[in-house]
């Protein structure tokens, strides 16, 4: 699939000329800062900035619309959440992509296209890390005094982004590949003294693999301690914050359903018109299944053992 980038930038361009007119109204510092910027003319319009509230001075925001800042900081925390979740989606794929690898890849055609669809995954990885190393940036330009803790959520640094592995396993596996090394630079020094290699000879350092570059070892589930990217469900940390929401706020089409499966309830104890019924049989059948899993998911959080999900 070719993508047209002539179409794209001119789609985005369109779509940044009416944002730049919105800010004329609301922040009017956001173009006068942009005037002050050396931007070449040939430069690439997704390279432009687009000076959002966060981008500001103090002095500057008092020039913006008062709620500007905090539909930002809503927008930033969005971003923070999703770019998590993505996140974790691909070092998933990524780790079964290793597994796959090293079990069923063999000889160099299956070995390329296998690193290749690595090496791919790990682009994706970096878009998702830029992305919400970029908007806890913004948080912190926008909290009081730039407090990294006041931000709500935590620094993501390169060592936190990694498949869900003990920090023993990545030290082992470095361990092991330090001593890997010796030993190939220990026999290339006995070939060297043997002349069967000739003495300009260097030892490669591109052979050197990844520390996260294999599945991981096992390790009991009770001694392992994984990186804070797996266990962070939100700005407050809790489980019981996305516990709380779930069975409230995902599904909003089930709310009509619901209604017609608790009418049919009421009917079921008392005198019935023909009517009546007649609908009661229609709806039968296809509230049947979901009346079940409603009963289920009740029945769980009443007894405080909500498992309801949806991802």
């Amino acid at each position: 699939m070719q993508i047209d980038l002539i179409v794209l930038r001119t789609s985005l361009h369109r779509r940044i000329a009416r944002f730049r007119v919105l800010q004329q109204t609301y922040t009017p510092a956001a173009l006068q800062a942009l005037g002050e910027m050396t931007i070449p003319e040939d430069a690439p319009i997704e390279t432009i900035p687009l000076l959002l509230p966060s981008a500001f001075t103090v002095a500057q925001h008092a020039t913006c619309r008062a709620g500007l800042a905090e539909m930002e900081e809503e927008l930033r925390d969005a971003q923070c959440r999703e770019a998590l979740v993505r996140l974790r989606n691909q070092l998933h794929i990524k780790s079964r992509f290793l597994v796959h690898k090293g079990l069923h890849s063999r000889n160099q055609g299956p070995n390329t296209r296998a690193r290749t669809l690595v090496t791919r995954n790990e682009t994706k990885i970096r878009l998702h890390s830029e992305k919400y190393q970029m908007s806890w940036e913004a948080l912190r330009r926008l909290s009081v005094d730039g407090d990294p803790a006041s931000v709500g959520w935590e620094v993501l640094k390169a060592a936190d982004v990694r498949c869900m592995e003990d920090e023993e396993n990545l030290e082992r596996k470095a361990q092991r590949m330090e001593r890997e090394k010796g030993r190939r630079l220990k026999r290339k020094r006995e070939l060297m003294e043997h002349g069967m290699l000739p003495a300009e000879a260097e030892e490669d350092d591109g052979d050197a693999m990844d520390v996260d570059s294999g599945p991981a070892e096992r390790v009991s589930e009770n001694r392992r301690q994984v990186s804070w990217i797996w266990t962070v469900t939100g700005v407050a940390g809790r489980d019981a914050d996305l516990e709380d929401g779930e069975c409230y706020d995902v599904f909003p089409s089930l709310i009509p359903k619901l209604t017609s499966v608790l009418k049919l309830y009421e009917l079921n104890g008392r005198k019935r018109t023909p009517e009546q019924t007649d609908g009661a049989r229609k709806s039968r059948s296809s509230a049947s299944s979901m009346s079940g899993f409603l009963r289920r998911s009740i029945m769980r959080r009443r007894d405080g053992r909500n498992e309801l999900r949806v991802w």
